[in-house]
């Protein structure tokens, strides 16, 4: 009777039971085993069915490396074996399962039949060799046979492995006649060695064996997998390595063999050294190959060694190598991470891949990027936190639109109000309604409270006028995080604003410490210390100022760098400025009022004053607030019908007062003394009070550096006292004009005026209106100060509605100059 009979009857059965729960989770089986599993049962019952038993025994082989403890996997592999007469095989395989699932009903049943068949077998050859009746062990141990043909000497190596399963040398002294058997013999040997647990005299013989068959990458593949089946999962890591990288065998084969080494190492890394590792991340030839490389690393956590056997980028790579890319680029590369994981998205355009990218592009700042992947994807594929994630994007790409939207879904999910939801309800808010976003603000900093979330309440409450709040806010910020220096110097800014110029200073020369480099900490300082009054500070912190704004526009063609650096350069050089002098002069064909003059009621049809002026004090000038010293001559045309200032020449010298840091008023007090006694004039005192408005900013006068031309105007109004006459006069004049540059430095100026005088011991007032042009010209800048000198030349026409004055037009000429 055919000794496989019973075995295909029972196969039948097991077959039909164990196919139905093959993709069950079974004993012993996860979801990947089970996934991988089921393709080697499928192929191994086909081959079974067509009689290729050989074929059906590598597949259940397969099958049983990625469970090995499993019942099923071990029932296929055994009934394999039966069916090609390999019995002791089949005893081997299930006695191994018997142990780790004892009372199996279908393992005891087949295991009793594999005994049955082997002692049938093992009877037929004792009977066939020409020895003397004696035990079975006997025969095996003394007797070394000459068999015709590979097939009987396999069995007899196969009853020498399973009777001396404790005794290799036994089994060893037997020289196979035929390759294949050699081969044979060694992995019995093995799996003999390994199943009781001798793994010194394992990893001894293997590497005996490496030696004789380690060249041979087929070999390497089957004895590596039946080691590793066998619980010899170091000796099958040691095979692995023996061969590696496997360069004579197929390249589908190399693969294979590398797949299985990363398996392997994978789920036992420890049993890999710092060497064999070092090997191992040395980037091979082929692309396919650096990729299995790759994914080892990756499985080990090793980012460096993933990023050296991936950075040629070759077109090769699958999106699963961009992906390891993107992982590992992280942290060290935001922006390199974002392309790898485009990279992958564009290979394989896959929701996980896309998700990927859009978390990776914001993380990179690349918000519109990411905007446009999240928008890609599916609503219904997006969890509570890709909606969230997907919103924070669209504001921070400043398209509210997609982020109100993904809001609303997110609230029909019922996801979780966080601190990061309450964050962005306040930024759908802040245009429209600011005082609500403060509130959402105030929800989320309940719950996280958080440098940023106060910065920007700070922000927002500043925009109300909420100054205080703002301040308030900005200390909470600090206290989180009190070595910020951001916060620091937005707190120092703050304080700047509500005038508190020394805390100001404190936080932001504590921020200037960590960003000494920062432009506008630079900047404020400056403004800080010069309303502080530290002008030799305020002076080194405008030239830095300076310098940074000529580094970052070389061209000087941006006008907010321009109008910039020039009131940095202005103010620089009202920080230096000790003396100023100056000069006017009017000749004209009347006698006319001088709104201007040095000498206030003054009528006269020609005039010229020269003054020097010195700055008191130290500092010179204080927060914009000065106190000069001044002498000064003047004369004018008198009584007399010239247009020649020569008449009645005096000399002053007094001292000017400007008490207010942003208003142009100055007090003086002056004594004038006639330089020409044979004109009647005599020594006075006289008291004065001048001031100068709207001639400020994008209205003053002072030079523009950016534009064509400007607008100007000036609200001045004066009054005088003599002491000794007790005449009193008053000046008001309004004057508008067009400044239109013709050069550098240079503008002719068309202008208009309204001007009012009185004098007490007149009846009548003047009221008069003039029309005139000048030309003006700058001069004297240097890198860090702004022009110090002006000349203006002109040509004006006035008309008197009503006068105390003979004559109600008068022409003349101007020319005043400032160094």
């Amino acid at each position: 009777m055919d000794l496989r009979t019973p075995f295909l009857a029972l196969l039948g059965v097991l077959c039909l039971q164990n196919l139905a729960s093959a993709t069950s989770a079974g004993e012993n089986i996860n979801t990947l085993q089970e996934f991988v599993i089921y393709p080697h049962v499928e192929k191994g019952l086909d081959a079974i069915a067509a009689r290729h038993f050989n074929q059906a025994i590598d597949e259940f082989k397969q099958a049983r490396s990625w469970a090995p403890k499993n019942p099923d996997t071990a029932i296929y592999l055994a009934n394999a074996y039966t069916l090609n007469e390999q019995y002791e095989l089949a005893v081997q395989v299930l006695s191994i399962q018997d142990r780790y699932t004892p009372h199996q009903p279908e393992v005891t049943e087949l295991l009793q039949h594999a005994k049955e068949a082997q002692s049938h077998q093992l009877l037929l050859q004792a009977q066939s060799l020409p020895q003397p009746s004696s035990t079975l062990e006997n025969i095996l141990r003394n007797n070394h046979p000459p068999f015709g043909n590979a097939y009987d000497e396999y069995g007899w190596i196969n009853l020498l492995a399973s009777t001396f399963i404790n005794q290799p040398d036994i089994v060893l002294a037997y020289h196979p006649r035929y390759p294949s058997n050699q081969i044979h013999q060694t992995e019995l040997v093995l799996e003999n060695a390994l199943m009781v647990g001798n793994h010194a005299f394992a990893q001894t013989y293997l590497k005996n064996v490496l030696n004789e068959f380690g060249q041979n990458p087929e070999f390497l593949e089957q004895l590596s997998y039946q080691l590793a089946s066998s619980g010899g999962e170091q000796e099958s890591i040691q095979v692995l390595l023996y061969g590696y990288p496997y360069n004579d065998a197929h390249p589908s084969l190399q693969k294979k063999l590398m797949r299985n080494l990363v398996v392997m190492i994978g789920k036992y890394p420890n049993l890999i050294d710092s060497d064999a590792l070092h090997t191992l991340a040395k980037p091979l030839d082929a692309p396919d190959l650096r990729a299995i490389q790759a994914h080892l690393f990756a499985e080990l956590k090793n980012c460096p060694a993933v990023r050296t056997l991936l950075n040629d980028y070759s077109s090769q790579y699958t999106d699963a190598e961009w992906r390891l890319l993107g992982d590992c680029y992280q942290e060290s590369a935001p922006g390199l991470s974002a392309h790898a994981f485009r990279q992958a998205m564009i290979l394989n355009p896959s929701i996980n891949n896309k998700r990927s990218y859009a978390y990776q592009a914001f993380a990179a700042k690349d918000f519109d990027q990411a905007l446009e992947t999240w928008k890609s994807i599916p609503v219904d594929h997006l969890s509570n936190t890709d909606l969230e994630s997907a919103a924070l994007s669209s504001i921070s790409a400043k398209q509210t639109l997609p982020a109100s939207a993904w809001l609303e879904l997110y609230d029909t999910h019922d996801g979780p109000k966080n601190a990061l939801y309450w964050w962005l309800r306040a930024q759908l808010e802040i245009p429209n309604n600011p005082q609500l976003a403060a509130n959402f603000l105030n929800q989320a900093i309940a719950m996280q409270p958080t440098v940023d979330y106060y910065t920007q309440l700070a922000s927002i409450q500043e925009s109300m006028k909420q100054s205080q709040q703002a301040v308030t806010s900005l200390e909470m910020a600090l206290k989180l995080d009190p070595s910020n220096s951001n916060t620091q110097a937005s707190l120092g800014y703050a304080y700047y604003q509500n005038g508190d110029f020394q805390q100001a200073r404190t936080l932001l020369l504590s921020a200037y410490k960590t960003h000494p480099d920062d432009p506008h900490l630079i900047q404020q300082l400056a403004y800080v210390d010069q309303r502080l009054g530290f002008n030799t500070d305020a002076e080194r912190f405008s030239e830095l100022a300076i310098d940074d704004y000529n580094r970052a526009d070389t061209s000087g063609d941006n006008p907010d760098i321009d109008n910039s650096r020039f009131g940095m350069q202005r103010m620089h050089e009202d920080l230096s400025r000790r003396w100023t002098f100056s000069v006017d002069a009017t000749g004209g064909n009347q006698v006319t009022t001088l709104p201007y003059a040095g000498q206030p009621g003054l009528s006269s049809r020609s005039y010229s004053q020269a003054e020097a002026a010195y700055r008191l004090g130290d500092p010179a000038i204080d927060d914009g607030k000065t106190i000069s010293a001044y002498s000064r001559i003047f004369a004018g045309s008198g009584t007399l019908n010239t247009s020649i200032p020569l008449y009645a020449p005096m000399i002053a010298g007094g001292l000017r007062w400007k008490p207010f840091t942003d208003q142009t008023i100055n007090l003086a007090i002056e004594e004038q003394t006639p330089l020409d006694h044979t004109a009647g004039n005599q020594t006075t005192a006289m008291l004065r009070a001048s001031a100068s408005f709207f001639n400020n900013g994008i209205y003053s006068d002072d030079w523009h550096p950016s534009g064509p031309g400007w607008m100007a105007q000036n609200l001045y109004l004066d009054a005088a006292h003599y002491m000794s006459t007790g005449i009193t006069s008053l000046t008001s004049d309004y004057r508008i004009s067009y400044h239109d540059k013709i050069e550098i430095g240079q503008t002719i100026e068309p202008y208009t005026h309204l001007q009012l005088n009185t004098l007490n011991d007149q009846a009548n007032h003047d009221l008069r209106v003039g029309a005139g042009l000048r030309w003006n010209y700058w001069s004297g800048n240097t890198q860090y100060n702004a022009y110090p000198s002006k000349v203006s030349i002109g040509l004006e026409f006035q008309h008197a509605f009503t006068s105390y004055l003979n004559e109600k037009d008068v022409v003349f000429l101007t020319f005043g100059g400032r160094w």
